[in-house]
């Protein structure tokens, strides 16, 4: 509770004050050299609203140093030319680099085809900057701005991660699991199962191996069948022609085995 108490009485003795300023400095250094620092100076008149914001910005990319001052002003009104437009206005061309003012983005063409370490560094500058307009847009908004700007970022959000689950369902998870379901009917003995798949790409072709695979299975145990059909085939015809002579000599050995044995008794 103490704590509470202290930033109430913190935020109604900035209400009971003409002006509130702050500034925000970040520097980076590799190797003992500085390589990134932003200076971010601003300054409300708590009255009207009007805000004033001095960005300093500096990147030394592999030995091409980027020198970016801007400033800006705005008051707490939306209308149009003024406020959270000139606002977004200063935004968007701060992350893009095409400041008009006076001592303007240098070299920043250069910065673009900077790569490894320091590259990314310049690009983190510039969305360190817009995160940092994006602070004063708040302070100059109302309680009930950011929550509607929040609760827009979390149903964007929200969407963008159920169209992502829906297309991962489709594009991967359904294919798996008729891949599973194929495998079990080929266990089953059903080589004439086939998965339906139209993807060129991984998937795609583990599907198209799936389907070859039954199809020269369901082959192999075709000629299979016709062999052992075959086989028996020729058992039954050898048994038939062997069974005949071997009734024919079995008569005669029974009539000569029959005459011997009337000769003895005459």
């Amino acid at each position: 509770m103490s704590k509470i108490k202290l930033l109430y009485d913190v935020i109604m003795t900035m209400k009971d004050k003409e002006s509130c300023s702050g500034n925000l400095k970040v520097v980076c250094s590799k190797d003992q050299v500085k390589i990134f620092g932003l200076d971010k100076e601003f300054e409300k008149n708590m009255a009207d609203g009007r805000t004033k914001a001095k960005i300093n910005l500096e990147v030394d990319c592999e030995g091409k140093k980027v020198k970016h001052e801007s400033s800006t002003e705005f008051d707490g009104c939306c209308s149009p030319g003024s406020g959270h437009h000139g606002l977004m206005r200063h935004m968007i061309a701060h992350f893009h680099g095409r400041h008009s003012d006076q001592g303007g983005l240098e070299a920043w063409g250069d910065t673009k085809t900077c790569c490894g370490f320091k590259g990314k560094l310049s690009k983190l500058a510039c969305m360190l900057s817009v995160l940092n307009s994006l602070y004063l847009l708040f302070k100059m908004a109302d309680i009930k701005g950011i929550v509607l700007f929040i609760a827009a970022l979390l149903i964007v959000r929200e969407v963008m991660q159920v169209l992502f689950l829906l297309r991962l369902q489709k594009r991967v998870f359904k294919p798996i699991e008729d891949l599973k379901n194929g495998v079990e009917e080929i266990a089953r003995g059903n080589y004439d199962v086939r998965v339906e798949c139209n993807m060129r790409n991984e998937i795609g072709l583990l599907v198209a191996s799936f389907n070859e695979m039954a199809r020269k299975l369901g082959e192999s145990e075709r000629i299979k069948s016709e062999y052992e059909e075959n086989r028996k085939t020729l058992v039954v015809n050898i048994s038939h022609d062997l069974k005949t002579p071997i009734t024919s000599l079995q008569g005669y050995v029974e009539a000569i085995l029959r005459r011997r044995a009337a000769g003895k008794q005459g």
